[in-house]
């Protein structure tokens, strides 16, 4: 975890000419992407449905993440600006906010490009990785079916393909995802979406 402080500016000349002082507002703020990819990496030595599990939400946790950190850190200079891209109040899941920050930042004339989420394929891995992860957190795996209960819609991996998931499969769409939205913004990627699971 990285923690960090940014000291915006002078306040305004009411304030030096009534007081005799300069405002200063201090924003503080953390960064947890590369500690959440270390998390599901850290479990993929290990077999079974409990380390996937973790696998999967602790790399979709750092997807979450990164997306806030890499407006904040690498399109805005000022982190006042990036606030108005993740307001308080607004509450989209991380597909929505995955596909909308970045054509809200193009919009703005921030950035150039954003992915083609029609055609991208880590894209469409990543809707089955976050999907899988709801249902994970959702207790949606624990409803009982039976097995004339194959739902063909379902958007998350069914249970027997979540138990066959190898090592790496979480972590590998996040990598990707996070590769080519950088590729694509001619952006740095950082090192934990460069490096390969074991």
């Amino acid at each position: 975890m990285q923690r960090s402080v940014q000291i915006i500016g002078l306040g305004g000349i009411a304030s030096e000419e009534a007081f005799g002082v300069a405002t200063v507002t201090a924003w503080f703020h953390e960064t947890f992407a590369p500690s959440w990819m270390a998390d599901a990496v850290s479990v993929l030595t290990r077999e079974g449905l409990d380390a996937r599990r973790h696998e999967i939400i602790f790399s979709v946790a750092a997807a979450e993440s990164f997306l806030v950190e890499w407006t904040r850190d690498t399109v805005f200079a000022d982190v006042r600006e990036c606030r108005k891209f993740f307001a308080d109040k607004q509450r989209q899941g991380i597909l929505e906010r995955w596909k909308n920050v970045p054509k809200n930042l193009k919009t703005a004339g921030l950035i150039q490009a954003t992915p083609d989420f029609g055609t991208s394929k880590s894209w469409e891995q990543f809707c089955t990785l976050v999907h899988t992860r709801n249902a994970l957190m959702h207790g949606n795996y624990g409803r009982p079916r039976s097995s004339e209960d194959a739902d063909a819609s379902s958007s998350e991996l069914p249970l027997e393909k979540l138990r066959a998931v190898a090592p790496g499969w979480a972590v590998r769409i996040v990598q990707n995802l996070v590769a080519e939205l950088c590729d694509v913004t001619h952006t740095a990627c950082p090192p934990w979406a460069k490096q390969h699971p074991t």
